[in-house]
């Protein structure tokens, strides 16, 4: 066998290539909290608290990484960990971005053409923070404890928090709609005059 398909070459490669890894996220991490702590906007809104809850994920998984090479686990508990950067991390940074784009588009595509000329609610008025603050607690919480699950063995407490997780992912889901038609705006500032009322999927031309 050659020299670099020894264990001891691999295994070195291995640990290095994960701390590495680890100082990029760590730089990763600073930057974000550089630009947290210096925005122009003091409220934080639902979907900034949302992304907040991925990159603790992301965190989490790295930390995570660095315990399992430590203890010679990887390979054992590598489910456990692809499930946290997979849910954690990817899906609960889409699902909080999404929180933000479809209520922005769907203001973008009704009220846009009688900006300045009506008045108009706000972005925020599309959703229901208060109550969708809960589906996104459930999200992360389910994943959180998924995780541990896989870790423990326990399969029938996995799919429990599996089944959380994809009930707080369709209770958002199902928020999107409910901004997409406008079900959160009071009546009578739905639809001032000039404004359609937004398709479910495409967007309606003007």
């Amino acid at each position: 066998a050659s020299l670099l398909g020894t264990p001891d070459i691999t295994t070195s490669a291995r640990t290095l290539a994960v701390l590495l890894g680890g100082v990029c996220l760590v730089f990763y991490g600073v930057d974000l909290v550089y630009f947290y702590r210096h925005r122009k906007r003091r409220a934080v809104e639902l979907n900034s608290r949302a992304a907040e809850g991925a990159f603790l994920a992301l965190a989490l998984s790295a930390a995570l990484l660095l315990a399992l090479v430590a203890s010679g686990t990887l390979e054992q508990h590598v489910g456990a960990l692809l499930y946290l950067v997979a849910f954690g991390w990817l899906s609960g940074l889409g699902l909080s971005q999404l929180y933000k784009i479809v209520p922005f588009l769907t203001w973008l595509e009704c009220y846009g053409p009688v900006m300045g000329k009506k008045p108009t609610p706000r972005v925020q008025d599309l959703v229901a923070e208060p109550r969708d603050r809960i589906w996104f607690v459930l999200y992360f919480l389910s994943v959180t404890v998924g995780t541990a699950a896989l870790l423990a063995e326990q399969p029938g407490l996995f799919r429990i928090a599996a089944g959380g997780t994809l009930l707080a992912t369709l209770a958002i889901v199902t928020e999107l709609v409910l901004a997409r038609r406008l079900k959160n705006v009071p009546y009578a500032q739905r639809l001032p005059e000039g404004a359609l009322p937004p398709r479910l999927f495409l967007p309606r031309p003007h």
